[in-house]
């Protein structure tokens, strides 16, 4: 890889969503938005909910909507796990908001502090999908 790439890899559970060279990346932070680019010194990031942009090239942006997870770039590589992803483009808003209601039911009506969480986590994502593909 050339000083003017690096390799970028984006996992869910059982899952290897993405894997391209890229120029930059742009990706949600839990304390905000931070980009990285070629020869970027080692970090790991916490992640949360929000738009991921790859930029593969000049003209070329892969964007998802990425849940909850953690980053890491080290040796030119970078690294994505999360909990779920969607490409931006893919997203059904009309979906997503029955999804939202039918979670927020499930957890008004739970009492498992574990489950509450997880379908907390899960609307989270499901709003930045609705929020972010406006």
């Amino acid at each position: 890889m050339t000083s003017n790439g690096f390799e970028v890899s984006l996992y869910i559970p059982k899952q290897h969503l993405l894997a391209t060279q890229a120029h930059m990346v742009v990706a949600p932070g839990v304390d905000g938005y931070f980009g990285i680019l070629s020869l970027h010194s080692p970090v790991v990031s916490l992640l949360k909910p929000g738009l991921l942009k790859v930029h593969v090239d000049q003209q070329t942006v892969m964007k998802y909507v990425i849940s909850y997870g953690v980053a890491r770039i080290n040796d030119n590589k970078f690294a994505l796990m999360v909990e779920d992803a969607i490409l931006l483009d893919n997203i059904n808003t009309v979906l997503a908001n029955q999804s939202i209601d039918a979670y927020q039911k499930d957890l008004s009506l739970s009492s498992s502090l574990t489950q509450k969480q997880n379908l907390s986590k899960k609307i989270d994502f499901l709003k930045a999908c609705v929020e972010l593909r406006k």
